[in-house]
């Protein structure tokens, strides 16, 4: 169902917060009771804003996502094939996989996402631009509150297909010195303050990735088999664990 702008009702609620409220602070404290400052700001994923934001997190981002993703390449080398991220890294697998240079692939992979985080998204064309120019993107970030210390960000999305009070979480990395602090509750819970309308978290993490698994399931998401989501931003399920959060029958999360 579309509304008279042609968004449908859940994006529309989306940019009118993003209108309304596009930034917002609070603080609260992690497992060691650390007082940490949770900011946020909602965008669309095309902005000059959104921009300025994903280059200052590039670096706290890129080592740990692609550390992940090479882990997971690692256990299921075929998914090269049909992964449109780690496509790139085909050329390191044509010999097998006792030839593969790790990190000359963890190199590939880590030019391809700084580009991702980077470069201008208007630059992709404008097909490219056209599926994604209605997409609202959260982005939350974790302080130290007296050093401004980035401790780690997350990132959401409501896009055009995105199912009535969804919200995927797209990304959630915390620097690796307060791992088992409870930083990913705290960024978690910073996207629902952010659009606190959220009915349903969703997420996707890589079956190699034991961290974040024990993470979502700390936190109260609970794994399912299949979720609908936007078919413009696909999810191959054979490459992933779904993990779902229900807002409505959860318990706070902060």
């Amino acid at each position: 169902m579309k509304n008279i702008q042609g968004l449908s009702p859940w994006l529309a609620v989306a940019q009118k917060r993003m209108r309304e409220f596009p930034v917002g602070a609070f603080v609260a404290e992690d497992k060691t009771k650390k007082a940490v400052l949770i900011e946020w700001t909602i965008g669309l994923l095309v902005s000059d804003k959104i921009a300025e934001i994903k280059k200052k997190l590039v670096d706290l981002g890129c080592p740990q996502i692609v550390e992940a993703e090479c882990e997971f390449l690692k256990a299921n080398p075929q998914a090269v094939l049909t992964d449109g991220f780690l496509k790139v890294c085909a050329p390191h697998l044509e010999k097998g996989m006792d030839s593969v240079d790790w990190k000359a692939c963890f190199n590939t992979l880590d030019t391809s996402l700084r580009t991702i985080y980077t470069a201008d998204i208007k630059s992709f064309g404008e097909e490219i631009v056209k599926k994604i120019e209605n997409d609202v993107i959260i982005f939350v970030t974790a302080k130290d509150v007296i050093t401004d210390d980035l401790l780690g960000f997350v990132s959401g999305s409501v896009t055009p297909g995105s199912a009535l009070g969804d919200l995927k979480i797209i990304t959630c990395v915390v620097d690796e010195k307060y791992h088992g602090q409870e930083i990913e509750r705290l960024l978690i819970g910073g996207l629902l303050k952010a659009l606190p309308s959220t009915l349903r978290l969703f997420t996707g993490v890589r079956p190699t990735n034991r961290r974040m698994i024990k993470v979502c399931e700390s936190i109260g998401f609970e794994q399912v088999a299949a979720i609908e989501y936007d078919k413009n931003h696909p999810i191959d399920v054979s490459s992933w664990r779904l993990f779902s959060y229900d807002v409505m029958l959860k318990d706070s999360i902060l």
